[in-house]
């Protein structure tokens, strides 16, 4: 596995959820040389990203309570926090650590189109996302094939005309994240496979 980031204000790991799980996500921090930032409301962690970045990743649970945690507060595939991090100049990676999302693609899918990179429910996938930081920002730092430029998705482009499937941004956001995992991972493990099956699922529906 790649060294860690150094420690320091970069590797920094933004997290909203409920105690269980920002105790499993301090563990793969600290594992990892990380610093942990924790937010108790969805407010409050839209206000962390604005204002204390940069940040390696964002860590969100679904939540429950509608106004307080509830990580979908703008709608059924809208969350306010995952298009901050989005928004920003230095995009964090964003993973959505939920056991109901893991267990019901509706829910994933849903995850994915709001703009998250992985939907995780376990600390070995927590862990293995800490190489698929470093395998990503080497990923889109390279030109893309056909055009020259960097491989970015711009998130405000879904409403414009694509000459291939390809192109259009959510799909093109899970190819790229695919290509990472594979990259860092290798294509046999279950965490590649699964999201190479999803990636597929949605390329069917468009």
């Amino acid at each position: 596995m790649p060294a860690a980031p150094k420690a320091g204000r970069e590797a920094r790991v933004l997290c909203l959820a409920g105690a269980q799980t920002t105790a499993m996500v301090s563990l793969v921090a600290a594992e990892h040389g990380l610093e942990l930032v924790t937010a108790t409301t969805c407010s409050e962690a839209v206000e962390l990203a604005q204002c204390n970045g940069p940040w390696c990743a964002v860590v969100a649970a679904l939540g429950t309570r509608r106004g307080v945690d509830l990580l979908f507060d703008r709608g059924s595939d809208r969350s306010s926090l995952i298009s901050t991090a989005k928004g920003l100049s230095q995009q964090p990676l964003v993973a959505v650590f939920s056991h109901t999302a893991c267990g019901h693609g509706n829910f994933a899918q849903a995850c994915y189109k709001a703009g998250a990179d992985a939907v995780v429910c376990s600390a070995s996938e927590l862990r293995e996302l800490v190489v698929l930081v470093e395998a990503r920002s080497a990923l889109l730092a390279q030109p893309h094939p056909s055009s020259g430029s960097t491989a970015k998705v711009n998130d405000d482009e879904v409403t414009r005309k694509y000459q291939m499937l390809q192109d259009y941004p959510l799909l093109r956001r899970r190819l790229i994240r695919d290509h990472a995992l594979e990259f860092a991972l290798g294509m046999q493990r279950p965490m590649v496979q699964k999201s190479k099956k999803r990636t597929a699922s949605l390329q069917a529906m468009l």
